[in-house]
């Protein structure tokens, strides 16, 4: 006769740590650069969004949290597409990192004073510095900031000082976390001389709670008038992604909108790790957004449209130069030089440095 045994007790789920989560992102990773071996090479020309592969994408999204109402909470549909402007030319990678340099490139900001210099910074634990790299990949400087400590940075957004300092800062967003955080920092510091890059600078802390949870986020802007937009992702493409404002120089964010990035049409390996957004950037009239598969550009509809709004924006998708893992982003126009494209960094791959590439004006 055999003896029934009794049932096994249910074990409680396992909250995913920040490293289970960055094994899984790159054994994605290693999926998608097989999958992107048969691929054909990337197109010359820029794709449009396409309206019925975003309807047939498109989910409902939940409720706000009880006593938290969005200001524009929308569903994920694709706006009316704008013209070519500009244009863009195809993907190209520019060059590597050095061994050891920003190996978890997590944000990337351009200089105001030279178009061929960019500030990337780590999202390694203890991070201290930004780092200053050509488009090539060499190393310019590596520069302490003041009073920095993070836990995981996750971008570098540069902008306004603000009403209580003159001149240009970059913004160092310690933002990230998984699976979630309820306060952030933000580290603002002036932005380093080009011409003559110093070993230090000194910084203020800003410090910003969430109203309604916890929430994981890459992307960081600085809005004209020095007021931050937060855009934090889901857990591996489970819920939508979350826009928070907050004023100069700290206190609780304010929801703003929910929504769901448009999918790539070419998914490579966001079929493993989701379609989330992991760095943006902006220039006044436009909104820039990255994940690891494309960038999703939205074009402000008036001259001076509020940045936090850009979820009502027209939209187009566009691509990226093929990267183990793209995590920052920034159009070069940003920095108010006359200069034109975007340009992305990856971190690491397994056996490699972190790179970097452009998508340039045609």
């Amino acid at each position: 006769m055999t003896v029934p045994t009794a049932p096994t007790a249910p074990t409680a789920p396992t909250v995913p740590t920040r490293r289970s989560r960055r094994q899984a992102r790159t054994v994605g990773a290693v999926l998608a650069a097989l999958l992107l071996v048969g691929c054909t090479s990337a197109a010359t020309t820029v794709p449009t969004t396409d309206p019925s592969a975003s309807s047939a994408s498109a989910t409902t999204l939940g409720d706000p949290p009880t006593g938290v109402t969005p200001v524009n909470s929308i569903q994920a549909t694709t706006p009316a597409t704008p013209d070519c402007s500009p244009c863009y030319g195809a993907p190209r990678s520019t060059g590597t990192l050095p061994v050891g340099v920003a190996p978890e490139a997590s944000g990337l900001a351009p200089s105001s004073t030279d178009p061929d210099l960019f500030f990337v910074v780590d999202d390694g634990t203890g991070s201290a510095v930004v780092t200053s790299i050509h488009l090539d990949g060499s190393l310019a400087a590596e520069i302490e900031v003041a009073g920095m400590s993070t836990d995981n940075a996750e971008a570098i957004a540069p902008g306004v000082c603000g009403p209580d300092m003159a001149g240009r800062c970059l913004y160092v967003g310690d933002i990230g976390a998984e699976p979630g955080r309820s306060t952030v920092t933000i580290y603002r510091l002036p932005e380093p001389d080009a011409a003559a890059l110093p070993t230090s600078v000194p910084s203020d802390i800003w410090t910003y709670d969430y109203p309604d949870g916890k929430y994981n986020a890459e992307s960081l802007l600085v809005a004209d008038d020095g007021s931050l937009v937060l855009i934090t992702r889901p857990p591996a493409d489970a819920g939508p992604h979350r826009v928070y404002r907050g004023t100069a120089g700290g206190g609780t964010l304010t929801l703003v909108s929910t929504f769901d990035p448009p999918r790539s049409r070419t998914p490579a390996q966001s079929i493993f790790v989701g379609n989330v957004i992991t760095d943006a950037s902006r220039t006044p009239e436009q909104v820039l957004l990255l994940t690891y598969d494309q960038a999703i550009e939205y074009t402000a509809p008036t001259a001076g449209a509020d940045p936090a709004m850009f979820t009502d924006w027209p939209s187009r998708q566009l691509e990226i130069p093929r990267q183990w893992q793209s995590e920052g982003i920034t159009y070069r126009s940003a920095a108010g030089l006359n200069s034109c494209g975007y340009v992305v960094v990856s971190e690491k791959a397994a056996a490699d440095s972190a790179t970097i590439g452009t998508v340039d004006c045609a």
